[in-house]
């Protein structure tokens, strides 16, 4: 806890070990410890080499101001040197030695840092600077509709109040109006998305000649209810501007899909791709209807489908519409026809050899007889292992068995494997003298893990999202979790799962996001975020199983209850058109992993004690918490209090992300 470093340059082996997003870690560092951008490392290692109390470029520095430079630049802790110490040998301490070796300690520093970091600025160059909020926008703070002067007479006229505009071929809206001929125009925006190209000409008919008629167009950032903002100016005492709320709609559908086709039939399956379609204001993707039946979403990037548990010689007919944001599709079905393939012929009978495949390993059991001394075992024709039959002999309750009777099973474990793969597997039964008595040999192949969250629910989730980003909802509830998530008054639905709400102003202005903040601000989206947030909240840690029994930490440790988490985080679309996802945690993983193929970014919404943190990674929280990797998969919000005795914690599986 006390010992004393040297400052010493960062070696290559120590620059080269694991570093995530392009960081390198301190000298001796280990659980639980930050890690430094690779450009300040590269500056370390050059400073590092000197002698105290001399710089890079040789000139002198008093030796107590090098010493703590060192410190310093090695992110390390300075302590006053005992006398007996020399100066060139600092008392600096590393996050190692400063820290518990527990588990426990590093998810206490992790709470203590997520809560601080919305409310305190952290200096140094190991740690990035938070990106500055967004500027206002222009007519944020208007409290009436309209403000304008005598000598511009700003006038909006397409849109109208309250009145609906429809996205042209090319996905923007026609915005037009009138003003003073010696005013001009500045921009007309809509939330994140603004028009500075203005085509002017002579008023329109009944307006006299002082005025100049305007027009621009414009990509909304979303379909549903939009606000624009028009503003004006004459010179710079004079300005107008005019602040008016519409409805944007999309009339035109999708392309029809194109180049359907099916390959890969088998007699109870098969696969069809197909071509990208387009839209004239985007997609949500594609779906999938065979014979007639209910529909499978995929994803914008997702072009194909494997079709399963079909009967043997049968025909089946697949159609594929693509969907866009406003929910709109093809007005053609593209089709395609194909017959399964006929039935295998049945295999032949077992034997003696029967076969137990599993995900990565395979069991084979076979009767002893009273001529086999040893067994010979091989693997698509490579030689596995040689034993006697009491070796692997178990009796009929699975004990080993001791002499192995007739009556007795040799029961062998082929491992390791491979998932879904075919193998061919032989065992060769000798006599005294070497010689093959008989020769057992089958085939099997090993079976395939399946997904905690099946690739259809993640496909449907990631493609209706976008489409209610798209169309303007606030917020969507995935199938898992409708019915079971209380809905803010007010709330009207889009389609199913999809929501707008009354109030969303405080989302509105931090969506989408441009870093990691805390949100300052409630609406109904938030306070939905905050009520279905786990008892206590609390960062977010890694875990398979979706499921958590809050109360004391004795209690939680290693014991789960049969109840779902809801993670909140945000899909944005476009770069501009946002939606907050609730989802079972075990969705959560899977939605992120699929975000690219939806031409979707992902940011996460955590529930601390004080608020809400909005970030677009949290991969710097888990290396934090599990120095090693950590599967993303199924992630939860776990209930940690400063308050809480962390050693209960010490053992709780960190390594395993458990």
């Amino acid at each position: 806890m006390t010992g004393i470093t040297q400052p010493t340059a960062i070696s290559h082996r120590q620059t080269t070990s694991r570093v995530p997003l392009g960081r390198v870690p301190f000298p001796g560092t280990h659980r639980g410890q930050a890690f430094l951008p690779t450009k300040w490392a590269a500056r370390l290692s050059l400073n590092l080499d000197q002698p105290a109390g001399v710089t890079s470029s040789g000139s002198r520095r008093p030796a107590h101001r090098q010493v703590r430079r060192q410190c310093h630049r090695r992110r390390l802790i300075v302590r006053a040197a005992p006398s007996s110490r020399s100066l060139d040998q600092p008392d600096c301490h590393t996050g190692a030695q400063m820290r518990s070796r527990y588990v426990g300690r590093s998810l206490l520093v992790t709470t203590l840092v997520a809560s601080l970091l919305p409310t305190v600025a952290v200096s140094g160059p190991a740690v990035a600077k938070a990106p500055a909020d967004p500027p206002p926008r222009p007519c944020a703070d208007m409290t009436v509709p309209e403000e304008n002067h005598a000598s511009i007479r700003l006038r909006v006229d397409v849109p109208a109040v309250n009145a609906q505009a429809a996205v042209d071929e090319h996905g923007k809206i026609a915005i037009s109006g009138i003003l003073h001929k010696h005013a001009t125009m500045v921009d007309v925006s809509d939330g994140p998305v603004a028009s500075t190209d203005f085509v002017l000409g002579p008023p329109p008919a009944g307006v006299a000649a002082w005025a100049a008629s305007w027009t621009t167009t414009m990509r909304p950032p979303h379909l549903g209810a939009n606000t624009l903002c028009a503003r004006a100016k004459r010179d710079p005492k004079r300005s107008a501007r005019i602040q008016r709320s519409f409805t944007v709609v999309d009339l035109i559908p999708p392309s029809n899909v194109p180049g359907l086709s099916v390959s890969n039939i088998t007699a109870t399956g098969a696969k069809v791709t197909w071509g990208a379609a387009t839209d004239n204001y985007g997609l949500a993707g594609y779906a999938v209807s065979v014979d007639g039946g209910t529909a499978h979403r995929t994803t914008v990037g997702t072009r194909s489908y494997t079709i399963t548990g079909l009967a043997p010689s049968t025909h089946h007919t697949v159609s594929v519409v693509a969907v866009d944001l406003a929910g709109n599709v093809s007005k053609t079905r593209s089709t395609v026809d194909f017959t399964t393939a006929a039935a295998p012929p049945p295999p032949p009978p077992p034997g003696d050899l029967i076969f137990d495949p599993q995900e990565g390993v395979a069991g084979a059991a076979w009767h002893p007889d009273p001529a086999d001394v040893t067994y010979r075992t091989s693997l698509d024709g490579q030689p596995l292992e040689e034993f006697t039959p009491d070796r692997y002999c178990q009796d009929a309750s699975g004990n080993p068995a001791n002499p192995c009777t007739p009556q007795d099973t040799i029961s062998y474990l082929i491992h390791p494997l491979e998932e879904g793969t075919p193998y061919t597997f032989q065992v060769d039964a000798l006599r005294a003298d070497g010689t093959v008595a008989r020769s057992l040999s089958g085939s099997f192949t090993t079976t395939v893990s399946q997904d905690t969250v099946p690739p259809a629910v993640v496909q449907q989730i990631a493609s209706e999202s976008s489409q209610c980003a798209g169309s303007g909802g606030a917020f969507y509830i995935s199938p898992s979790m409708r019915g079971r998530i209380p809905l803010p008054a007010g709330s009207t639905p889009r389609f199913d799962g999809c929501y707008t709400v009354a109030n969303n102003s405080c989302m509105d202005k931090v969506l989408p996001p441009s870093g990691d903040k805390k949100l300052d601000c409630t609406d109904d989206v938030t306070k939905l975020v905050t009520a279905v947030a786990p008892a206590g909240h609390g960062p977010v840690i890694s875990s398979l199983d979706g499921v958590v029994t809050y109360g004391s930490p004795a209690a939680a440790r290693g014991r789960f209850a049969p109840a779902p988490l809801v993670e909140t985080v945000t899909w944005c679309v476009e770069s501009t058109a946002c939606t907050v996802i609730l989802e079972a945690a075990q969705e959560t993983g899977a939605s992120a992993a699929a975000a690219g193929a939806a031409a979707a970014s992902f940011s996460w919404l955590v529930v601390i004690g004080e608020g809400i943190l909005l970030g677009l990674a949290f991969f710097a929280l888990y290396e934090i918490l599990f120095p090693t990797p950590v599967n993303i998969a199924g992630l939860i919000e776990y209930p940690i209090h400063v308050t809480d005795n962390f050693d209960t914690f010490s053992d709780s599986g960190g390594d395993n992300g458990k």
